[in-house]
């Protein structure tokens, strides 16, 4: 398992701007004129391109949304300023090392976190009262409290999420709530499944709903569902820590 994910990942490694993740560019900083530009993508999608396609809807939608309204990912934690350079540093230094650590060894978080993550663990609320040093000049940013695996393997699970425009608002798969304030509801299954069975599990109607019937979820190989929040505090997004319903 190790030496095929390593070789998978060594082509984007080596040229991250390559990777389909990178189209998230069109929401750097979000300048004016990323509609078209990521209009122009969606374009270019065919039939036969369908891994392009999914990787457009896991990240956003050229179409018009309310104003103050996201046209990305609810998963963006990362502000749009810094998502591609952050990106772009998990991509090219991944290493077999990290992986390793991620898929078959206990998760020490020892990796450093500058400028290395995705935002998505909930240890990353670095506001100032849950720390010593103010969190913009925080030393130990760049030395731990990181798990790069986890954070490599995160970016390729992007298209399982996909997105669809719901009126005037962007809807994220496994999301529901408000933009300040979103609920993530996921899951565990107990039986291999492909790829295109995880992208239906993922997007169960039932598995969003306040009190999930449990019951009929395990009856069909699911037998635990997991939720957190994405809160804004500020102009900060945070994960909080999941706990299982």
């Amino acid at each position: 398992i190790l030496e095929w994910l390593t070789n998978y990942f060594e082509k984007w490694r080596k040229a991250p701007e390559s990777h389909p993740v990178m189209l998230w560019q069109h929401w750097l900083g979000e300048a004016a004129g990323i509609k078209p530009v990521f209009a122009a993508e969606v374009a270019q999608c065919t039939v036969t391109d369908r891994d392009r396609g999914d990787w457009l809807a896991g990240i956003g939608t050229e179409a018009e949304v309310a104003k103050g309204q996201d046209g990305d990912s609810a998963f963006r934690a990362a502000r749009t300023d810094y998502i591609i350079g952050n990106l772009r540093a998990i991509i090219s230094r991944t290493e077999s090392g990290h992986l390793n650590k991620v898929l078959f060894g206990p998760w020490v978080y020892d990796d450093p976190m500058d400028n290395l993550s995705l935002k998505f663990d909930s240890s990353e609320d670095r506001r100032h009262a849950y720390q010593w040093s103010a969190p913009s000049g925080d030393p130990d940013r760049k030395k731990r409290g990181n798990v790069l695996g986890a954070n490599r393997l995160a970016i390729e699970a992007i298209p399982l999420f996909p997105t669809v425009v719901d009126g005037q608002h962007l809807a994220t798969t496994g999301f529901t709530g408000t933009r300040s304030t979103r609920n993530l509801t996921w899951c565990l299954w107990d039986e291999p499944v492909g790829v295109e069975v995880v992208r239906s599990i993922l997007a169960l109607q039932g598995l969003t709903l306040e009190k999930p019937d449990t019951v009929k979820l395990k009856r069909m190989g699911i037998p635990v569902v997991y939720r957190c929040q994405r809160q804004t505090i500020g102009k900060t997004r945070i994960f909080t820590p999941p706990f299982a319903l």
